[in-house]
């Protein structure tokens, strides 16, 4: 072994150490080389991250973050501990080419937006470690490794603490009550610097998260809850220190050892409750996507999704997630789409359907032509949104984050006045102060609004509402009026049959309640083969098998021509048919330019040169637009009906649904312009619209919420998206967020309460270091563990079941 020449002694703790390169200090350790650099304002450097492809751009476009070079992606961010960690982390974030940095305590994530060519990810994960955070990719093996990791650094530290927690206070007993001759001055020395030599390393070590902490902070002009804990424990070590040196006085070494130990036992359990309250969130999220069996020369082979492009022939099976989007070139499957739109029951897919990333078979086999992969899937999209909804802060995140910030200053005031208050007893007064600091919890108010918002938003996405921020959610949970566009919102963009209108004399033989079919299935024998929106329409609105025709001819704006049984059959425009001689009755002219007011399209049925009769089509209305108006009137928010059709049209329309109010010739400017004069003291304006024209409204609105199947400017729009066919997710959402600002408001109450009774409880002198210690973290727990009521909370249609 080759021998260390000694030459200097540590700048730190005084022991031996290696000599020095010239100017230099000497160090005995890595561990007492950090400690002073904490302890005396050394720059904290970049530290190498942990070995992830941060700049591996495939890797990046799998994570879903975006095609470069800009990327928006959610990390799990290690080393969270509290509010003053949020500051802290979103400073050391802000570098150029950096465009959003957003923590979100409870889950501990990072919502980073950043141009890698300008500052590369590998770069702001390297000043994040700097800072005592560990930056990783939200991939399962990435993210299991990152955990057993920390639990095993507090099992550790708690091992350490215990251990000196009990030696500590053994010897504190000894020198108590005079055992062991320890009531003479030699043994009171020699148990104290017993005390001391197995007291620093803990407090160095064990404490070193809070010391950072606190110092991270102060750096960074924030105060934390790490303040309050380093503030204790270093004036208890001094304290006990300069007793020492001057060779009499009290000694804490067995408080801070007790404290150190029961505070290590509250971080985890703290970090325990907030990694339950992350995974019942991420159970409700979508998994992480696994492998693709992609078609090559070589037959199928596996490959991560960011190693499938556009046009690559890949195959799922049954209990399979799709992790691409794509087109069905062979198969029938059974479509799971819950995680996409929240819809539960599966979906019959077969050739030329498409398919969406996220998407599970239930069964069955296809072959898929991929589209879009990456971050541009539907999937990645919603991850993104959703990562925002997580990581925004609503109103009572900022003003728990203000509260917290000067909750921190009070009680540093506190334990000021404490010393001052117990000045006479000055053992007893440090004792005392010391308390106070390690008593106060602001961590609680920090963890109060996050923990609940996080659990909602994932909620809520399971219930098929997304939405986007804390605001949003907010805003919803307080809606008082609710505008609906008609097109694309009550209604869906799919026609169906109104009514069918017969011409009985076009019609001899038929008995009148035969009529009207008889007409349909005439013109479903035509409509069969077409691809057109009006065709569909009539051929799904006949039931059963429909006879054969010959010489079928489309003709492109007008209609569809064949022979029927021998005769000429002709379905399409009034026009059209006017022009192949055909007669149209002025009784059913009448009728159909009625509904064509109404906003109806109306095709028309001749058999031989006769007119058979005129079928009514209207986009369908969504099944259960009823049903939540009802309710959401029942919630006593006024709903209102807007339109571009006329009015009479629109008031049918919503006495249909079930609303009295209904706004008919209204413009694009015109649902602004009524939104802005709907608005208000007291009024809570929410828009729901699918289409570009709806984009102004849905933005000036207080909540804007778009059709998910809409236009894609009214879905970044607005900061809520219903994600399925259905509307009835809006009454979820909205008595969702009234029981989440709920559950918010106790958290805060419950968070408010405990301190006001604690650390007057301290300042008094009833509560010990030690018992402040066990006390700190119950109102963290109680906080999460309220806020975990909101993954189990059941709407009241619910089963119990």
């Amino acid at each position: 072994m080759q021998a260390v020449a000694i030459a200097a002694s540590c700048v730190h703790c005084g022991l031996a150490a290696p000599a020095p390169e010239p100017g230099a200090l000497a160090f005995c350790c890595a561990g007492c080389r950090l400690a002073y650099g904490i302890l005396n304002g050394a720059p904290i450097p970049d530290v190498p991250p942990p070995p992830f492809p941060y700049d591996d751009t495939g890797f990046l476009q799998d994570l879903g973050g975006g095609t470069g070079p800009t990327y928006v992606l959610t990390f799990r961010l290690e080393g969270l501990h509290c509010p003053s960690c949020v500051r802290v982390v979103e400073t050391v974030c802000q570098r150029p080419g950096v465009s959003e940095a957003r923590v979100h305590l409870t889950a501990g994530k990072l919502a980073l937006g950043w141009q890698q060519d300008v500052t590369p990810l590998s770069t702001i994960a390297a000043r994040l470690a700097g800072a005592g955070y560990s930056l990783v990719p939200i991939v399962a093996s990435a993210l299991m490794q990152a955990r057993r990791l920390e639990r095993r650094a507090w099992a550790l530290r708690l091992a350490v603490t215990g251990f000196a927690a009990v030696s500590v206070g053994f010897l504190g007993e000894s020198l108590t009550w005079g055992r062991f001759g320890a009531d003479d001055a030699v043994s009171w020395s020699l148990l104290g610097w017993i005390s001391a030599l197995v007291a620093t390393p803990t407090l160095f070590y064990a404490g070193m998260p809070f010391l950072q902490g606190a110092w991270r902070g102060l750096r960074h002009r924030i105060l934390g809850m790490d303040l309050t804990i380093a503030l204790g424990a270093l004036a208890t070590y001094i304290a006990s220190m300069v007793s020492l040196f001057r060779g009499h006085g009290a000694l804490y070494f067995d408080s801070l050892t007790m404290f150190l130990f029961l505070i290590v036992v509250g971080r985890w359990g703290e970090t325990w409750a907030q990694e339950k309250a992350a995974a019942a969130a991420d159970a409700l999220l979508p998994p992480p996507l696994a492998n693709v069996m992609a078609r090559t020369d070589d037959g199928w082979v596996a490959r991560p999704p960011y190693r499938i492009v556009p046009g690559d022939r890949v195959r799922f099976g049954a209990g399979d997630i799709c992790a691409v989007d794509g087109c069905i070139l062979s198969g029938t499957a059974e479509i799971d789409d819950a995680l996409l739109t929240g819809e539960s029951r599966p979906q019959l897919r077969t050739v030329g359907d498409r398919v969406h990333g996220g998407s599970r078979l239930v069964e069955g086999e296809l072959e898929i032509v991929v589209t879009t992969v990456g971050a541009t899937t539907t999937l990645a999209r919603l991850r993104r949104l959703a990562g925002q909804a997580s990581a925004t802060k609503g109103p009572w995140s900022d003003l728990a984050e203000r509260t917290a910030h000067w909750l921190v200053l009070m009680v540093i005031a506190a334990a000021a006045f404490t010393l001052w208050l117990w000045r006479h007893e000055p053992d007893q007064a440090l004792l005392h102060a010391v308390s106070v600091l390690i008593i106060s919890c602001p961590c609680a108010l920090g963890l109060a609004t996050p923990a609940a918002l996080s659990l909602a938003s994932a909620r809520s996405w399971r219930q098929g509402l997304l939405i986007k921020n804390g605001h949003a959610l907010d805003a919803l949970g307080n809606l008082t009026h609710l505008m609906l566009d008609k097109t694309g919102t009550v209604t869906t963009h799919t026609l169906c049959i109104v009514t069918v209108l017969p011409h009985a004399a076009g019609l001899p033989g038929i008995p009148p309640a035969a009529q009207a079919d008889a007409v349909l299935r005439c013109a479903a024998a035509l409509t069969v083969p077409s691809a057109h929106p009006v065709a569909r329409a009539i051929t799904a609105g006949v039931s059963g098998l429909v006879p054969a025709v010959t010489d079928w001819r489309n003709v492109p704006g007008s209609g569809v021509i064949a022979r029927l049984e021998g005769r000429r059959i002709i379905v399409g425009r009034a026009a059209w048919l006017q022009s192949q001689q055909v007669t149209l009755p002025a009784d059913l002219l009448a009728e159909a330019e009625k509904a064509a007011q109404a906003g109806h399209t109306v095709t028309w049925v001749a058999a031989g040169g006769t007119c058979l009769g005129a079928i009514v089509l209207g986009p369908a209305v969504r099944p259960d637009a009823a049903e939540t108006v009802r309710r959401l009137q029942q919630l006593g928010i006024v709903v209102t009906l807007l339109s571009g059709d006329s009015q009479s049209a629109t008031a049918v329309m919503a006495n249909r649904i079930g609303t009295a109010t209904g706004q008919g010739g209204i413009r694009p400017e015109g649902k602004l312009s009524v939104i802005e004069q709907r608005k208000g003291p007291g009024k809570v304006i929410g828009m729901v619209g699918d289409g570009v024209n709806d984009g102004p409204a849905l933005a000036a609105a207080d909540v804007g919420i778009a059709i998910g199947e809409g236009s894609g400017l009214a879905i970044e729009s607005a900061p809520v998206v219903l994600l399925g066919e259905r509307l009835m997710p809006l009454v979820d959402g909205v008595l969702l967020a009234r029981r989440t600002g709920t559950v918010i408001r106790q958290n805060l109450a419950l968070s408010a309460l405990y301190n006001l009774i604690a650390v007057p409880l301290a300042m008094a002198g009833l509560v010990t270091p030690a018992m402040a210690a066990v006390l700190m973290p119950i109102s963290s727990l109680l906080v999460v563990g309220n806020a975990l009521r909101l993954a189990h909370w059941r709407l009241p249609w619910q089963s119990s079941s």
